[in-house]
């Protein structure tokens, strides 16, 4: 969401998520040094924001706001917002119980962020791409602020055994164990699992021996399906070799892992770019036909300019590029 547009929305979401309790319109005012109306006017763009993440905000007369959903979502919520502000508002990061959240007055986030990097460089089972780094740092910070909520997070049975199946939580507990004393106090095994949760959401699966065999298989016939899916519209005989297979189902699987626990991505743009593979493009256009018509599931632009950059690859290796 393009932040000029949204500014407002972004400042009323904040004070909301940050609050312990209802916050009156008037306090909005007050605090954002605006009138009534603006607020009123733009508590619609404050719930699109809400809506990726599976948040509601609601209004109790005579109380006030209130941001309503699991406390996993609140915090994939604030991570992002934390985002939002570094590139466009930097100095409202400092202020208040924003700050706060993130331990910005002290040297911690990069102490977090150190130890995380020097985990996953010595464990190559699990990788993270860059621009994630930040963001497990961050959730580390935002637990411990936030650990009186920890209570708030709910995973199901079914969540619980597949997070013990991964390497992540042995990933999880070998790194808080490394982190500094003040982060190791009060620590509950729901910090554990949903940091955990979170690392399964930023990781990159190398190899489809990477996922658990009980779901290898559904996920690389849904891989199948897809492909045939497309072979009815085109043909792709040889493109998609088993190189393409095996990339396309550890791609599906991390699609997965975002579904299950409620991960909204928060991918940029592109830019726009002057070169369109049109074959790849439209291949792409009928993944996203496949999930519309067989789960009636829309799918979001970023998760087909993924998508899309999979299947041109695949072409390119057999000279159809463009």
């Amino acid at each position: 969401l393009n932040y000029s547009a949204f500014s407002m929305a972004y400042l009323i979401l904040m004070k909301l998520l940050t609050a312990s309790s209802y916050t009156s319109v008037e306090a909005l005012v007050g605090s954002l040094f605006c009138s009534r109306s603006t607020i009123l006017r733009t508590l619609d763009q404050v719930q699109l924001i809400l809506n990726p993440f599976q948040l509601e905000m609601k209004v109790r007369r005579n109380y006030g706001l209130i941001i309503q959903g699991d406390e996993w979502s609140k915090r994939i919520c604030l991570i992002f917002i934390h985002k939002v502000f570094a590139h466009e508002n930097k100095p409202q990061i400092y202020t208040g119980a924003f700050g706060a959240l993130f331990l910005n007055q002290t040297d911690y986030p990069q102490i977090l962020q150190d130890q995380i990097l020097r985990y996953f460089g010595k464990h190559p089972d699990i990788t993270i791409p860059n621009i994630h780094f930040v963001k497990l740092a961050q959730y580390l910070a935002l637990a411990k602020t936030r650990s009186s909520h920890a209570g708030e997070i709910h995973f199901s049975a079914d969540q619980i055994r597949q997070l013990h199946s991964l390497p992540v939580y042995s990933a999880s507990q070998t790194i808080y164990a490394s982190l500094p004393a003040y982060f190791q106090e009060g620590v509950t095994e729901t910090d554990i699992l949903s940091f955990a949760a979170l690392i399964a959401c930023c990781m990159t699966v190398k190899h489809p021996s990477r996922i658990p065999e009980n779901e290898r298989a559904a996920i690389e016939a849904e891989v199948r399906e897809i492909t045939a899916f497309i072979a009815k519209y085109y043909d792709v005989s040889g493109i998609f070799d088993d190189h393409f297979h095996q990339d396309f189902t550890c791609y599906l699987y991390g699609l997965h892992l975002k579904m299950e626990f409620n991960f909204s991505s928060d991918a940029e743009k592109l830019p726009g770019s002057t070169k369109i593979g049109l074959l790849s493009a439209d291949i792409s256009s009928l993944f996203a036909l496949f999930y519309k018509v067989k789960h009636g599931v829309y799918l979001r632009e970023v998760d087909l300019v993924d998508a899309y950059y999979i299947f041109n690859s695949a072409l390119y290796k057999n000279n159809a590029y463009y």
